[in-house]
């Protein structure tokens, strides 16, 4: 069985994860050995939900901050995408 050092773990969690930095990072955990990338993707809600939610919250951001995190959430194959070049070894 593996020790803790053995088998490790790495999160990289952000609320719109850029998909050119999962890509750098994903070729830095690549060359340092690891085999195995996993994603759990989670789909964008309605700008409207977002602004309701938001409307709840002690300090609201506003509709633009939230348009603009919207804009900038990828389809969840771009995240692939960058995964799977670094574990083939491929510059992307």
């Amino acid at each position: 069985m593996p020790t803790p050092c053995e088998s490790p773990v790495v999160i990289i969690s952000d609320t719109n994860l850029d998909h050119g930095l999962l890509r750098k990072n994903a070729n830095w955990l690549a060359g340092l050995g690891v085999k195995d990338m996993t994603i759990r993707y989670f789909p964008a809600r309605s700008l409207i939900e977002l602004i309701r939610m938001d409307q709840q919250r002690p300090y609201p951001v506003g509709a633009s901050v939230l348009r603009e995190q919207l804009r900038k959430i990828q389809p969840e194959e771009a995240y692939w995408c960058a995964i799977e070049a670094a574990l083939l070894g491929k510059i992307a």
